[in-house]
């Protein structure tokens, strides 16, 4: 036998037998997974997440796109809710309001890139969000149940003992667990009795096909009407496979078929395939009565779900099988994880460190939930999404399979791909098709303007610069005035305008411009919203939720430097810390003093003018007077920068008296421009691109020892935690009198390597 395990190569060289190529087009194969802090909210609650996106062919971050578009998405496909997201170095975070705009009881979570959409096969992140409501679950049960069955290989070979996958479904689109299958054949007799599905509806069984013989899957009902699955006629001149996938180090693929067959058929060469995107593994044999088995090293073929296919002489595919190759080498790695009370007995300090021998650095995610919370149950993990949805299409839930690496869901994830069949790449698709892009990399905002007035005689540069995210890009002219660039700009910046003189002074000129964004084919997303398979038991079970109300709109929620809320912000002062305070500015303020210094100086700080200059800001404290450093737009300025800042120009100031921590931070409104500017820039507040990310904050919730606390609300969310491999990284996570919690982390390592994993903490009080 002659063996080839290779990628370029040799994938050349097959198709060049079997016609042409794999389907490529130049650019990264975006999959994207989005760690959500969870996915059971009240309404009041936000929705984090951190998004993660890899490119398919290379196993690390995707570098290619910096524009991540995320979506909530009622059933019958109406966007509710859309942000547009900058990627950098692979990664984007983000969230959304769970507020009186989701009138529904579930919604799907969307995120794609706007290339991804040039692969057929490419799908985007998709996640099922519960929202709860006053009253009762809805109740879930049989409605229409239904028996799947998928022999191994892709059909049943007469004559040969076979392996057969099966999925019982609800009709609800959920696996459930039955033990009371039976397989019978069409004469009457029962073959096996009492045949078992696991927790997400699958199974499988082994059994001896005769030829001409017919064989039924059945399940006595509920309502006591039998439900019945004829199984597909055996197949009598052709052969399978049947793969064994249970040993450490090498995957075992078995060639069947009846014996009469292998007589028949005895010295003809076959071949085995095992392929994943650009990887392929060959292998001829010869055909003969030992029944040939060929075995492949686990670590010659990559990490993660591969398709074994069988072809016959004339080199066409008879039997395929999809099975997942585990590496001892390739940890989904779980970081190390040490906690304590801190000294205050308030929050819990958590270390992380990556293990010896695992890259060097990685970023994680990371959500802190009550200890006996049920709000978390996604569909996947950072593993399946990056391993299991480039190449599978049923919706099962994928996750489940990698939140323990044992056997037990080493052997169900088997059944998993057993069930798929070819998945997403059969062996045709790797044939060459011509491909015209349809959808382009997007790199930033676009920005399509023109200059409108005759200044354009003193150039043909055009500066932009914004003002809170300091992006500052040079734009040459075309003919006209006209001009195209793509910027990073994040709504709620503001963006200036200056024509570069030949001379080099910046020039104030009349700008008209646009914003512009692709909406090909976002508002028709529906052909996404395929129905997913939600975890048995979490669904619903008809049970009154509690007595006290589960809404928390309405209730004060607090950030560091402002009060974020999905309504009209009614309360202007705000305690963000023991020492710090918030405040926004508004008519009555700017009534009562009009100049910032003045608002300043009513906020209990000197303001002092010294011998025709200016001291600075102060505070009186102990006696002594003690300077405070001022920020305007976050960078540290001297006082003398807001002597002439009107406090209509003003949008808020933060502020603490309380040394050695006071200091007076100052944001000033969109359409703000200093008054030696004036002449030099026009500028434009940003209506359209990158949403903020924002700083995690937690809702009131009424009280932290109810029910509705301890099930469904949250602790802590930090989507960008920084873990090396020689220093343990210390977070704190509040605890608000809980006795333990539970963690779930996320994220990604250096060496592309990922990292998913539960933690439960528990709390123990001397």
């Amino acid at each position: 036998m002659k063996k080839n395990l290779l990628s370029g190569f040799f994938l050349f060289t097959v198709i060049f037998v079997l016609g042409q190529s794999s389907d490529h087009l130049d650019g990264p194969k975006e999959n994207i997974h989005l760690h959500l802090n969870k996915t059971t909210f009240l309404q009041g609650e936000r929705l984090w997440f951190k998004a993660y996106i890899q490119d398919q062919n290379t196993k690390l971050p995707s570098l290619g796109t910096t524009n991540l578009h995320v979506g909530i998405y009622g059933d019958n496909g109406e966007e509710v809710k859309r942000k547009l997201l900058y990627v950098e170095n692979g990664m984007a975070q983000g969230d959304f309001g769970i507020d009186s705009t989701l009138v529904d009881s579930e919604y799907t979570v969307l995120a794609w890139t706007n290339y991804m959409r040039n692969f057929k096969e490419l799908e985007p992140f998709r996640q099922r969000i519960r929202i709860l409501r006053d009253g009762r679950e809805a109740e879930t049960g049989e409605v229409d149940m239904k028996i799947f069955v998928f022999p191994e290989g892709g059909q049943l070979i007469a004559g040969a003992h076979n392996t057969m996958g099966f999925l019982v479904d609800n009709g609800l689109d959920q696996g459930v667990k039955v033990d009371n299958l039976e397989l019978v054949a069409g004469s009457g007799n029962v073959i096996r009795r009492k045949i078992a599905t696991n927790r997400l509806g699958m199974g499988k069984i082994g059994f001896f096909v005769h030829a001409d013989s017919t064989y039924y899957l059945q399940r006595q009902g509920l309502n006591g009407q039998l439900l019945r699955q004829k199984l597909p006629l055996a197949k009598k001149e052709q052969f399978g496979i049947k793969i064994d996938n249970k040993e450490t180090d090498r995957v075992r693929i078995e060639m069947i078929g009846s014996e009469a067959l292998f007589t028949a058929r005895d010295g003809e060469i076959f071949s085995i395939a095992v392929y994943q995107d650009e990887f392929i593994g060959f292998e001829n044999f010869e055909v003969n009565m030992d029944r040939p088995v060929i075995w492949f090293p686990r670590l010659e073929m990559p990490y993660g779900a591969l398709t074994a296919v069988l072809f016959d002489k004339d080199l066409k595919p008879i039997a395929h099988r999809m099975f997942f190759n585990h590496q001892t080498d390739f940890a989904a790695n779980n970081l190390e994880v040490d906690y304590c009370l801190t000294p205050q007995g308030d929050s819990i300090q958590i270390d992380l460190i990556l293990p010896k021998g695992v890259g060097q650095i990685s970023n994680v995610s990371l959500s802190a939930l009550p200890m006996s919370s049920t709000a978390n149950n996604p569909n996947n993990s950072i593993i399946s999404s990056f391993m299991l949805g480039p190449h599978t299409e049923k919706g099962f839930r994928d996750g489940y399979y990698f939140l323990a690496e044992d056997r037990q869901r080493r052997y169900e994830l088997d059944i998993r791909l057993l069930i798929e069949g070819w998945g997403k790449y059969d062996w045709d698709s790797r044939k060459w098709e011509q491909k015209r892009l349809e959808f382009e990399m997007e790199n930033g905002i676009l920005i399509r303007g023109k200059i409108i007035d005759d200044n354009l005689k003193y150039g043909n540069q055009l500066m932009l610069h914004t003002d809170l995210s300091k992006s500052m890009e040079y734009v040459d002219l075309e003919s006209g005035g006209s001009f195209g660039h793509n910027m990073n700009l994040f709504v709620g910046d503001s963006i200036s305008f200056s024509l570069i003189g030949s001379d080099g002074n910046l020039r104030r000129s009349k700008v008209d411009f646009t914003l512009q964004e692709d909406k090909k084919g976002y508002t028709d997303l529906g052909y996404w919203l395929k129905p997913e398979t939600l975890p048995s038991g979490q669904d619903g079970r008809g049970e009154p939720i509690f007595d006290q109300s589960l809404n928390l709109d309405g209730q004060t929620i607090t950030l560091n430097e402002v009060i974020v809320s999905d309504k009209r912000i009614s309360n202007k002062i705000m305690d963000l810390s023991p020492t710090t305070m918030g405040r926004l500015i508004g008519d009555e303020e700017i009534q009562k003093h009009k100049s910032l210094v003045k608002f300043l100086s009513g906020l209990g700080f000197g303001v002092n003018p010294v011998g025709g200059g200016f001291l600075g800001v102060a505070i009186m404290k102990y006696g002594q007077t003690i300077s405070v450093p001022i920020y305007l737009e976050g960078l540290s300025v001297d006082a003398n920068e807001i002597m002439g800042i009107a406090l209509k120009d003003v949008k808020y100031v933060t502020y603490s008296k309380t040394p050695p921590g006071a200091f007076v931070s100052i944001a000033l409104n969109e359409n703000y421009v200093s008054p030696e500017r004036r002449n030099q820039f026009i500028k434009f507040a940003i209506d359209k691109g990158y949403a903020r990310p924002i700083k995690y904050f937690t809702p009131n919730y009424p009280d932290y020892s109810s029910n509705i606390f301890k099930t469904y609300g949250a602790l802590d969310w930090q989507p960008n935690v920084v873990v090396g491999n020689e220093i343990p990284t210390s977070i704190a996570v509040p605890i608000s009198g809980q006795n333990g919690i539970q963690l779930f982390i996320e994220g990604v390592v250096s060496d592309g390597s990922l990292v998913s994993q539960q933690e439960v903490l528990q709390i123990h009080s001397d």
